[in-house]
């Protein structure tokens, strides 16, 4: 992008700042700003912003607008010195006159005020209309005169180009789908060729008057032999036609069959469930007497089992106590044999209470 011209670190002051500002239309500033919005220029661009000479911006937009017209253009962004600007601005014009044959008054746009607006318009407005013709689906559709309908007709514009996208999109997917056939015919191609070969010099020999008997012949017995072949083909396909049609029949005649079975069996189960047995009183009066002695039953069962269970307890616990008796008589057994013997043996240590007891255990014997 052109820069700003500075020396020192501080901008220069434009050449044509002295000079009288030049008149320029509303309506012509207002298109330039939406048109240049339009056509995705980067920088926001307002009314004021050509109030004063500016020509960093001139430069930009011209620059911009080369480049958006021509991307291949040989075009300098230096605008350091006057000298430089000057080339620019020729270099610029030149390109846009062999390239779009608009003729751009280098002096207006070296003023970078209304006048060199008037000139960038010019481009601005062949671009905006090589897009719009390209996006939209009405053609000859112009800039709009009108001030209060050229927000609308811009806004118009924005969709169409929307529109126009996807349509470039669906035909590239139908370009690539084309490319993949196409690849895939040509892959067959060199099985293909020798048919095609041979089918060519058939139809060479057959248009030819050198041997069009025999040609004829062949045609002819190949053609009889196709008959041939769909005869049978067909009588095939009526046989199968014929069976097919039998096999129906007989299903159409089961199914029938059994949708009858069917309706009966629901008839019968319905007749079922309607009527009341015979006996049905009878088993219910059973039934309710088989409850009662049931209940009956497990009373008694359960009586009978806490008995049981009592009886064990009595029987464990005379068994404990019988038990303790035989052992305690056995010690005492056991002590009075003791002093028995001693006693026999004539020892005087034997206590008098011991002596009654083996004399009282020798009575009981």
């Amino acid at each position: 992008r052109p820069a700003a011209g500075r020396q020192g670190g501080v901008i220069r002051a434009h050449p044509a700042a002295g000079t009288p500002k030049a008149t320029m239309s509303f309506r012509e500033l207002r298109n330039f700003t939406e048109i240049m919005r339009a056509l995705g220029y980067p920088r926001k661009l307002s009314m004021e912003s050509f109030r004063s000479p500016n020509f960093p911006l001139v430069a930009d937009i011209l620059y911009w607008l080369v480049f958006r017209y021509d991307p291949l253009a040989s075009l300098s962004d230096n605008i350091e010195t006057p000298d430089d600007r000057v080339a620019f601005l020729q270099a610029a014009t030149h390109i846009v006159a062999s390239k779009a044959r608009i003729r751009m008054k280098s002096k207006n746009l070296y003023a970078a005020d209304g006048r060199a607006v008037r000139e960038m318009l010019r481009l601005a407005s062949t671009l905006y209309e090589a897009v719009r013709s390209h996006t939209s689906a009405e053609t000859g559709w112009g800039m709009v005169a009108e001030e209060d309908e050229h927000g609308e007709a811009l806004a118009s514009d924005l969709d169409a180009k929307l529109s126009g996208g996807e349509a470039v999109r669906d035909q590239a997917r139908a370009i690539t789908e084309r490319g993949v056939t196409l690849f895939g015919l040509l892959e067959d191609e060199e099985a293909l060729r020798e048919d095609r070969a041979k089918a060519l010099r058939f139809l060479d020999a057959a248009s030819s008057k050198v041997g069009h008997k025999e040609e004829q012949a062949y045609v002819e017995k190949s053609v009889r032999d196709a008959l041939r072949e769909a005869e049978e083909q067909t009588a095939a396909l009526q046989r199968q036609i014929s069976e097919l049609e039998a096999d129906e029949k007989s299903l159409t005649a089961r199914l029938s069959k059994t949708k009858a079975e069917l309706e009966r069996s629901q008839q019968r189960l319905a007749t079922v469930k309607n009527v009341r047995p015979a006996f049905m009183d009878q088993y219910e009066r059973l039934e309710a007497e088989l409850a009662e002695e049931y209940a009956a039953f497990v009373r008694k069962y359960r009586n009978l089992d806490f008995l049981e269970q009592e009886l064990t307890t009595l029987e464990e616990r005379e068994k404990s106590k019988a038990a303790a008796s035989n052992k305690a008589l056995q010690l005492l057994q056991a002590q009075l044999e003791e002093e028995a013997v001693l006693f026999d043996r004539g020892d005087e240590n034997v206590s008098d209470k011991a002596f009654a007891a083996v004399r009282e255990g020798a009575g009981g014997r």
